[in-house]
C-alpha cells in the first residue's frame, strides 16, 4: 500500500466501505460491480484501481472484462454478531414467496441522486430573506406603536449588510421588535446626576 500513498489507503478503505453495503450472503460473499462504478465512487482511473486492488493479497479479486469480483475472506470473521443478525433481517424483509432474495437495482448512484434531490428540495424550501421596504418597516412601527424610527432601524440594517451579529436576518420583524424592548427598557440614569453641588462625602 506504500507505494501507492494515498490512492493506496483509498482503494483499501473505499473498496471496504463499498463492500460492506453492496455485498449479499446470497453471493457467496462476493461482490460483482463493473469498473466504473468503483472509478465513479473512488474517483480514480480503472488503470490505476486495478494495479491498487491486484497488490492486496488478502482478497481474493478476479477481473472479468470490465468488471471486477471481490472476496474478502475476513469480513465475515470480523463482522459481530449483532450485525450478521441485522443483516439477516435485513435480507428476510425482502425474500419474495419463493424464499429467494430478489437483487436490487438500486445502486449507490441512484442513492447519491436521490440525495442530491433532497438537498435541492430542501434549499429551495427555505425561504430566503428579502429586505423590507421603509413603507413596510413604517406601518409595522405604526402598528405596534413602538416609537422604533424606521429610518434608523432600515438605515442601520443596511449598512450592516442585514447581518445580526455574524448571521444573515431571516425575520425583520424579529428584529424590530428587538428594538422596542430596547426602547422600553429604562436608561441608564447616573446617580450622581441628581445630587447637589457640593462634597457629599465629607
Amino acid at each position: 500500500m506504500d507505494e501507492f500513498k494515498g490512492d493506496g489507503y483509498l482503494v483499501f478503505f473505499g473498496v471496504l466501505e463499498i463492500y460492506a453495503r453492496e455485498f449479499s450472503t446470497k453471493d457467496d460473499w462476493v461482490l460483482c460491480e463493473k469498473l466504473s462504478f468503483f472509478r465513479h465512487k473512488l474517483h480514480i482511473s480503472c488503470s490505476r484501481f486495478k494495479k491498487i486492488l491486484s497488490k492486496i493479497d488478502k482478497w481474493d479479486v478476479s477481473f472479468s472484462g470490465d468488471s471486477v469480483s471481490i472476496y474478502i475472506p475476513k469480513f465475515k470473521e470480523l463482522m459481530d454478531e449483532s450485525t450478521l443478525k441485522k443483516l439477516r433481517e435485513h435480507e428476510k424483509s425482502f425474500r419474495n414467496s419463493s424464499g429467494i432474495v430478489p437483487k436490487s437495482d438500486t445502486t449507490d448512484k441512484e442513492a447519491d441522486k436521490d440525495k442530491d434531490k433532497d438537498k435541492e428540495k430542501r434549499v429551495e424550501n427555505r425561504k430566503r430573506f428579502i429586505p423590507p421596504s421603509f413603507g413596510d418597516i413604517k406601518e409595522y412601527c405604526r402598528e405596534r406603536n413602538n416609537g422604533v424610527n424606521p429610518q434608523v432601524w432600515i438605515d442601520f440594517y443596511t449598512a450592516n449588510g442585514w447581518m445580526i451579529g455574524k448571521n444573515k436576518m431571516k425575520d425583520w420583524k424579529a428584529s424590530v421588535r428587538t428594538w422596542e424592548q430596547r426602547n422600553q427598557t429604562p436608561a441608564y440614569k447616573d446617580p450622581y446626576a441628581n445630587s447637589k453641588g457640593g462634597d457629599s462625602w465629607k
